[in-house]
């Protein structure tokens, strides 16, 4: 992805991250090696007999077939103004690269999704910045599970090519990660988490998503605001309705997320994450007998299903008297979300209800501890070392080793 001039391939999208409302973006153009329009048509031909069908198919986008949502008007605005600044013929991927700025500057967002779009992924000049401003337009454009491909793209591509800034890359972790959090998806958003920690490209605020998902309040209007845009433009769509319903939970409006998740469950019986949120909803209601008739209906556990679900089925073993069992499933949820207070909680019950006195004990202090967490959590600051020391001992407290050692690793970067 070697820059042909001296803005390089990266200074537009590095201006585009910049602008934090993302509401334009300056235009820099790239240069590469020139076509001659008059032998395009040739050019194509030659590209077809040499089985070079994705390039002829870029030769010939000066012809007629412009990728869908690329007008001509556009098109040739960005030829004309790539020839005015760089005195020769763009190709294809040049002047659509262009385009896509133009039409972002003019607010035209469809437009440069387009462009952007058109432009393909094994183009080693454009590919990366071009998955990454589309993404992020997408988000503006509230269609969120296109910009989540998007994104993903860019970061596989990312991956593959030294020369996509960091900075880029770590927007890109960045946007993910908020996209899966508004939906609520957080056994993802923990793998992609894990993935910024082993690459150093986390702030502090990463670190606390990333070990404690559940001590974060996070049914607020932040997540809530953004998920209503999402569904106004894919109103059928599971994940999200999914989300919406468990929202509704949260907030105590319990016969709406009945009424939307008992509707959902029906029509999608096997989305293991729709039949938790269900009996999550039922779980607040201590409607038993509801919970127990969806529950009666899903596979076994397994150890790749949503921690709510898990979580669920320990619930419902101790409130029927299985404290062996419960103490099994709420172990499961601990193992992978080891500050989840419902579940510590859960097991100190189980281990009372075993009459093991010691276990109890030690499941109540930890749950006292991932308290003393949750309200530490408001007064951390990305410019304040001090707190994360503090936040550390807490996680020595409770045995989470891992998070301590992180956050006075963020302490020492801070306070040098």
């Amino acid at each position: 992805m070697k820059p042909a001039h001296s803005g390089g391939s990266w200074s537009a999208c590095g201006r585009f991250l910049r602008r934090s409302d993302m509401t334009e973006t300056e235009i820099t153009s790239r240069a590469t090696l020139p076509i001659k329009g008059r032998a395009t048509i040739a050019i194509a031909a030659v590209a077809v007999a040499l089985g070079g069908a994705t390039t002829a198919a870029w030769l010939l986008m000066r012809g007629p077939s412009l990728p869908p949502g690329v007008s001509s008007e556009l098109y040739a605005t960005a030829e004309q103004k790539f020839r005015e600044l760089y005195g020769r013929d763009p190709q294809p991927s040049d002047a659509l690269s262009l385009a896509g700025e133009l039409a972002v500057a003019d607010g035209r967002l469809e437009a440069a999704v387009a462009c952007f779009r058109a432009i393909p992924s094994d183009d080693a000049q454009y590919a990366a910045a071009a998955r990454l401003q589309e993404g992020q337009l997408l988000v503006r454009l509230n269609r969120a599970f296109e910009a989540e491909q998007s994104l993903r793209d860019f970061l596989a591509l990312a991956e593959l090519d030294s020369s996509v800034p960091v900075e880029h890359v770590r927007a890109g972790y960045k946007w993910l990660t908020y996209l899966l959090s508004v939906e609520l998806r957080l056994e993802e958003r923990k793998v992609l988490l894990a993935e910024q920690h082993a690459r150093g490209l986390v702030d502090v605020y990463d670190s606390m998503q990333y070990y404690f998902p559940h001590l974060l309040i996070w049914h607020t209007t932040t997540g809530r605001e953004p998920l209503n845009d999402y569904l106004a433009h894919d109103l059928q769509n599971v994940v999200l309705r999914t989300a919406l319903g468990r929202y509704h939970t949260l907030e105590g409006r319990l016969d709406e997320a009945r009424a939307l998740l008992d509707n959902l469950h029906r029509r999608q019986p096997r989305e293991l994450a729709a039949a938790a949120a269900l009996l999550e909803c039922h779980f607040e209601r201590s409607d038993w007998q509801a919970f127990r008739d969806v529950a009666k209906s899903l596979p076994d556990a397994a150890p790749d299903e949503p921690w709510l679900l898990t979580r669920m089925r320990g619930e419902l073993a101790l409130q029927e008297g299985r404290f062996e069992e419960a103490v099994r499933h709420f172990r499961a949820v601990l193992e992978d979300d080891p500050a989840n207070p419902w579940s510590q909680m859960g097991l100190a019950e189980a281990y009372a209800g075993l009459e093991r006195p010691g276990e109890r004990q030690q499941a109540l202090e930890r749950s006292l501890g991932l308290a003393e967490i949750r309200v530490s959590l408001p007064r951390i600051t990305e410019s304040d070392p001090a707190a994360y020391r503090e936040l550390a001992v807490l996680c020595d407290k409770v045995g989470m080793t891992e998070a301590a050692a992180t956050f006075r690793q963020h302490a020492r970067r801070i306070g040098r």
